[in-house]
């Protein structure tokens, strides 16, 4: 009894044979499960058993398998379930290739198919001069493909204009409408012409005429007297002289008191300082006599000129210019601010005066208010201490003529030479007489005109 109870003993110190292969075996239990990821290229992916433990196996391992998404290859490399996460773009379809796409047919892929293109925006995938960046031009089309439209083809009398980005049709001057269609403009009608009161406008398509009467001539806008010549008075006896400025053609014609002279196209009118008096005489050779006359309210009245219906009387050493009517009513008077005036001339509408105190200059008068409009210098060309005694503008010629001397010897002396200048260029001509004057009008034509001068023109 006491072996067998020794022999428990000992087996109860040491194991069976059976029970120590158990205690030290390292396998694992069952069929591999699967690994924890199963998506993209790690889809089927087994644990694998460590130390009798089943595991997530090395997804190095796993062929396609990465860390971080790399390969644009359709694929979900790092089995995120995401396919080429970053590494795509969208694509739209380019079916005119102007390298522009139609935002409504788009693929995702890793790089631009044959037909595709990564920029969308075409509004036209079928027209390849409608894209973004085109220039818009009027015809009823977007371009530009900015989502806005021209009206359309312009009227054959309007103008497309680029605005911005848009093109627009706008109807040329003279004419009114949308731009799709422009309609004349009656500016007669309307009363937005600008042509001058002695004018009449006379309406045109597109435009407007301003015509002059008869006896006129038209510089555009305004009428000027188209007087055929130049009237000039001798300083040393009174007499007044016909001048054909065209080639200086010279023949005396009246004979009447006139200091200054200027004519309406009917009469010629005078003003005569020693009866300080206005008079008109007839265009007839050799005339010595007024046929009517008024009084003006001044000492020594030195020039005259037509201007809108009034006679305009300037002063000597005053500056003072008196307005009349044609019947002799004093109608008011314009100040100058200057001592001496030269000088009236017209060049419709405007009134111009000659005036000095030192420094010659012109004075630009307005039609009806008398408002001064521009202080302008002496023309270019003259000399300094150079003064315009009395002046006058030939619309034909576009020039004025004036009498010219240098120093202060003034009106009484008279000059003999007279230049035809304009008032922002150089002197244009130039002549000098076989003797002194002291006062230039308009006059009509009484001689016919031979040709040739009557003196030999010396041009200083």
């Amino acid at each position: 009894m006491r072996r067998l109870s020794f022999f428990w003993i000992v087996l109860a110190f040491f194991p069976t044979a059976c029970d120590v292969t158990k205690e030290t075996d390292r396998t694992c239990e069952g069929s591999p499960p699967l690994a924890s990821v199963q998506q993209g290229v790690c889809a089927g992916a087994a644990q694998v058993c460590v130390d009798g433990v089943w595991m997530d196996p090395d997804f190095n391992q796993i062929p396609g398998w990465e860390m971080v998404e790399q390969t644009c290859d359709q694929q979900d490399n790092d089995c995120d379930g995401e396919v080429d996460e970053g590494l795509t773009g969208l694509y739209y379809a380019d079916r005119d290739a102007d390298g522009w796409g139609d935002g409504g047919d788009v693929i995702v892929a890793c790089t631009a198919p044959a037909g595709y293109v990564a920029q969308a925006g075409d509004c036209d995938d079928d027209d390849d001069q409608r894209h973004p960046g085109m220039v818009e031009v009027c015809d009823g089309r977007d371009n530009n493909c900015d989502g806005v439209a021209d009206a359309g083809p312009c009227d054959a009398n309007a103008t497309c204009t680029l605005l911005g980005t848009n093109a627009y049709c706008f109807c040329d001057y003279g004419y009114d409408g949308d731009g799709l269609t422009c309609a004349d403009i009656d500016e007669c009608a309307e009363g937005i012409d600008y042509c001058s009161e002695t004018a009449t406008c006379k309406n045109t398509i597109g435009g407007y005429l301003c015509a002059c009467p008869t006896g006129f001539y038209s510089s555009g806008l305004a009428c000027d007297l188209d007087f055929p010549t130049l009237l000039v008075r001798s300083a040393e006896d009174g007499t007044i002289y016909e001048l054909h400025p065209d080639n200086w053609f010279l023949k005396p014609a009246y004979r009447v008191p006139a200091a200054d002279m200027d004519w309406n196209g009917e009469n010629i009118w005078a003003v005569d300082p020693e009866s300080s008096a206005v008079g008109v005489f007839a265009a007839r050779e050799d005339e010595t006599t007024w046929k009517s006359s008024f009084a003006v309210d001044s000492a020594y009245p030195e020039h005259i000129v037509l201007f809108n219906g009034e006679v305009l009387v300037s002063e000597r050493d005053s500056g003072r210019i008196l307005r009349y009517s044609e019947g002799g009513e004093l109608l008011g008077s314009i100040n100058t601010h200057f001592k001496t005036v030269h000088g009236m001339a017209v060049k419709d509408p405007y009134l111009y005066v000659a005036v000095y105190d030192g420094t010659f200059r012109f004075l630009r008068y307005t039609p009806g208010t008398f408002e001064l409009a521009d202080t302008l210098p002496m023309p270019l060309g003259l000399p300094d201490g150079a003064q315009i005694l009395d002046f006058v503008y030939v619309p034909r010629l576009q020039l004025w003529f004036g009498l010219w001397m240098t120093g202060d010897a003034g009106a009484l002396t008279g000059t003999d030479v007279i230049i035809g200048f304009t008032l922002k260029r150089l002197t244009e001509t130039a002549v000098t007489l076989p003797f002194r004057v002291n006062a230039i009008g308009r006059g009509p034509k009484m001689y016919e005109n031979p040709g040739e001068a009557f003196f030999t023109p010396v041009h200083p």
